[in-house]
């Protein structure tokens, strides 16, 4: 028994001085990560159609927020470390890729784990997710005679809005329905949105509402498109499909409104004629769409104001800003903000 007892106490000893070698081990590889360079890449996106990086946190001695940088085929971060007093977020986007944030919650000390490893390694791998699929009902509303020119429009919206929101780099594509409707079915306007919404024989309520309607409120000419976020109804989208002015871009430019754009509210979310955005702008009106800032793009993913990011929606993101309605600093990055050179 006594001999039984002393084997107990050396593999006692033994497994006490494993685990103070362990310790030891894992608190030196802490110590060397208390800063480094992190080489990101992002596995998986072609050469042709980089990636684009926005980091938040501290570098060097200073904290820096949304600090831009395009995949060549990688973004160096230089001198990384951790610093409670700096937001730490990482996002991604890139064409024809779903959008992608991480952050660092320090009330979690678990949360910065994946930072920890990776100014350990001093690299980091972000795997760029698909697309997100936004639901379209799109509602054809008229006259049984008037069903192929209603689809005509349709598939010219549709062909336009794809690709913008590939190329962009939005993180979106759509997937659509449609079905018909008698006019004589809803109110053509933002005001009907409550009563609409209410109607289960005309609207979805898990997905965006489209309606092709032949003219926005019953009135000829008078409004190509309309988005109801005003009427707190960001769902419901009106085209005008009889409207001479109704351009190809503009499901895209709803789309837009219904993903967030609509700061600063004094516009509406409209860009045209403001400093920072360009003419083609997607939240321009126009026969074209071949822009949208790096922060739209943040807004349409992570902004509370994106109908993705709604209570219990299960498209929302991991990550979820409250967009402030001014171009200058907040929580999410300005409106304004561009990278010279993407979308590529």
């Amino acid at each position: 028994m006594k001999k039984s007892a002393k084997h107990r106490g050396f593999f006692g000893t033994r497994l006490i001085t494993s685990l103070l070698v362990v310790a030891f081990a894992a608190s030196c590889i802490f110590a060397e990560a208390t800063s480094g360079d992190i080489v990101v890449a992002f596995p998986g996106t072609p050469i042709a159609d980089p990636a684009l990086l926005l980091y938040s946190g501290k570098e060097g001695n200073s904290c820096v927020e949304y600090e831009g940088a395009i995949a060549d085929p990688t973004v160096t971060l230089h001198n990384v470390s951790i610093d409670a007093g700096c937001e730490v977020e990482f996002d991604a986007f890139a064409p024809a890729r779903g959008a992608y944030a991480v952050g660092v919650d320090f009330s979690n000390p678990a949360s910065d784990d994946f930072l920890e490893a990776a100014m350990v390694a001093g690299s980091m791998d972000i795997a760029l997710p698909s697309l997100t699929s936004l639901p379209l009902q799109i509602w054809l509303v008229g006259l049984t005679s008037q069903v192929t020119a209603m689809e005509e429009v349709r598939d010219r919206m549709l062909n336009k809005a794809f690709p913008v929101l590939s190329v962009l780099g939005t993180g979106f594509t759509l997937d659509t329905a449609s079905a018909v409707l008698n006019p004589s079915l809803l109110t053509p306007h933002c005001n009907s949105a409550d009563v609409i919404s209410m109607n289960p024989a005309i609207y979805d309520a898990s997905k965006l509402n489209v309606y092709f309607v032949a003219h926005y409120g019953n009135i000829q000419g008078l409004t190509p498109a309309n988005n109801c976020w005003m009427k707190a109804h960001p769902e419901i989208l009106f085209l005008s499909w009889q409207n001479a002015n109704l351009t190809d871009p503009t499901l895209a430019h709803e789309l837009g409104h219904a993903l967030g754009l609509i700061h600063p509210k004094s516009l509406g979310g409209h860009t045209y004629a403001i400093s920072g955005f360009d003419a083609y702008n997607l939240m321009a009106t126009n026969t074209d769409v071949t822009s949208a800032t790096v922060g739209q793009l943040y807004a349409m993913n992570f902004s509370s104001d994106s109908w993705i990011n709604r209570s219990g929606s299960p498209l929302a993101k991991p990550v979820v800003r409250t967009c402030q309605d001014t171009w200058g600093a907040g929580e999410c990055p300005a409106l304004t903000l561009v990278q010279l050179g993407w979308p590529p």
